[in-house]
């Protein structure tokens, strides 16, 4: 009548109860939906306000050269579509 399979229930139990126990004596730490956890120190949310303006800088820097060089890209193409058209009339 199930006699194996109550004896590996009851082997289980204890190692259970550790391991309840032991997630009881982790400190609770709040997190978000994404596992994200809240930060507290001031060291990290120094740092990580200065990582943000080292890459902001960077980033719209090189965002701007991205749209220079496309707005140059259509003036070349509009110039040569110039030089096409008056050389096609002659």
């Amino acid at each position: 009548m199930g006699g194996p399979q109550k004896e590996i229930e009851d082997l289980k139990s204890p190692v259970q109860e550790q391991v309840e126990f032991a997630e009881d004596l982790k400190p609770q730490i709040k997190t978000d939906y994404s596992g994200a956890q809240e930060k507290t120190d001031p060291r990290e949310i120094e740092l990580i306000k200065k990582l943000d303006r080292w890459i902001m800088v960077r980033v719209t820097f090189l965002q701007s050269l991205h749209c220079t060089s496309r707005f140059s890209n259509c003036l070349t193409a509009y110039a040569l579509e110039h030089v096409l058209a008056q050389l096609s009339r002659s």
